[in-house]
């Protein structure tokens, strides 16, 4: 699970968003992907939860959406966007994700 420090913002605009750190006056602008995986992990969703939505809702490649994701999870993390309360650390097996028939 994550966690957004409390002076981290996150502006939407339009299907975009930039995520701004106060702080540090860091800011991250993402497309619509990116925002939706950003408000996902706000919402305590895990990494194979959100694998998952963003395979289905974008209709992504699960080995393309995988890669990007855990990139986008580890430069969050790098910059102290999001706070890692988890052993997790975008490293999704995608086989593993599938659900269960």
């Amino acid at each position: 699970m994550y966690e957004i420090p409390t002076d981290v913002i996150c502006q939407k605009i339009g299907d975009s968003a930039i995520i701004v750190d106060l702080q540090n006056e860091i800011y991250f602008e993402l497309n619509a992907t990116g925002r939706f995986i950003f408000e996902q992990l706000a919402a305590g969703k895990t990494e194979a939860e959100i694998l998952n939505q963003v395979v289905g809702k974008f209709g992504i490649d699960r080995l393309i959406a995988q890669s990007d994701m855990n990139a986008l999870i580890v430069d969050l993390l790098n910059h102290e966007l999001i706070i890692s309360h988890n052993d997790e650390k975008a490293t999704i097996n995608p086989s593993n994700t599938h659900p269960q028939l």
